[in-house]
């Protein structure tokens, strides 16, 4: 009898849920084992961490399982996939070297800071759960201890447009305290791939 086919979708966030619900069909009929791999056991809605950092939602809504989310027919392995080796089809993990037939890489992004010059404890990435929750209870000390508040944000993608505006909103204004605002990037405008009208609506608010 041969071996089915393994597929291996590294990530499980939005594009591994995707990934494992297109292959769904596959794995149901029997003609491929297909797998969803995390290093951590929940998902977390990254596009609502700017809210969360501002202190507009709570915690709850924004994990959840993803073994809970998968569709029945794919599998779930809680592992970190430390190096892929592409020619042999190798994935080596903590537990020993893992072989796969197709491999899905979902992992997400990662934030280069590497080339910026910050004072030590002043830099906020927004990227997990983890970093959302230091600034919440970072800034609004901040802005108790700070005469004139300044921020600045390396960027101008949807991340620091919608957590500028967030932190404006519902930190800066709730507690009646101006904040300037600074938003840096390599581009000559913010949100480049949005229609003229919805940057220039932007950009203004």
């Amino acid at each position: 009898m041969s071996r089915k086919p393994r597929v291996v979708i590294l990530g499980g966030g939005f594009a591994g849920m995707a990934a494992a619900r297109a292959l769904q069909g596959v794995a149901r009929r029997g003609d491929a084992s297909v797998e969803v791999w995390d290093r951590s056991p929940e998902s977390v809605m990254l596009p609502a961490l700017p809210d969360y950092a501002a202190g507009f939602v709570s915690r709850a809504p924004l994990t959840g399982s993803i073994r809970s989310r998968l569709p029945n027919s794919v599998g779930w392995r809680l592992e970190t996939a430390r190096v892929v080796h592409l020619d042999d089809r190798l994935i080596a993990t903590d537990s020993g070297p893992v072989a796969y037939d197709a491999l899905v890489i979902a992992t997400g992004s990662a934030s280069r800071a590497a080339h910026a010059q910050w004072k030590s404890g002043s830099s906020y990435p927004l990227a997990s759960l983890e970093e959302a929750e230091r600034l919440r209870v970072d800034f609004p000390r901040y802005l108790e201890q700070t005469e004139a508040p300044h921020l600045l944000f390396s960027g101008g993608g949807y991340t620091a447009v919608e957590l500028a505006c967030a932190l404006r909103k519902h930190v800066c204004m709730a507690r009646g305290k101006a904040c300037r605002i600074t938003v840096v990037d390599r581009q000559p405008e913010i949100l480049p791939f949005l229609s003229v009208r919805h940057r220039q609506r932007l950009t203004r608010h």
